[in-house]
């Protein structure tokens, strides 16, 4: 009887072990994906004549973005383009971090 007693002991003590090992290494990789987020909005404006993505992004990107190609690679998919070309007179939906 004792013996077995020390089996079940035994069990148990290994399943909670594993059961934290598991735990940590997946509750780990789950927090790394809970980084914290800039409030992102947006704002509609009016292309006037002579801008383009560059000079859009230049003006309304801050230093929440790495860089202006990732700016702009944004404002092309929010607007569905598929190229550099955008037309005096349109609107375009840019990201503003807060």
């Amino acid at each position: 009887m004792y013996r077995n007693k020390r089996f079940y002991v035994l069990v148990i003590c290994m399943c909670v072990s594993l059961f934290i090992v598991c735990g940590f290494l997946l509750g780990s990789n789950y927090v790394k994906g809970l980084e914290i987020k800039p409030n992102k909005t947006y704002v509609s404006i009016k292309i006037e004549k002579n801008d383009t993505l560059w000079s859009i992004s230049r003006e309304n990107m801050n230093k929440k973005y790495y860089n202006t190609n990732e700016y702009i690679k944004e404002l092309k998919h929010i607007n569905n383009l598929s190229s550099d070309i955008i037309l005096h007179g349109d609107y375009i939906i840019i990201p503003i971090i807060n």
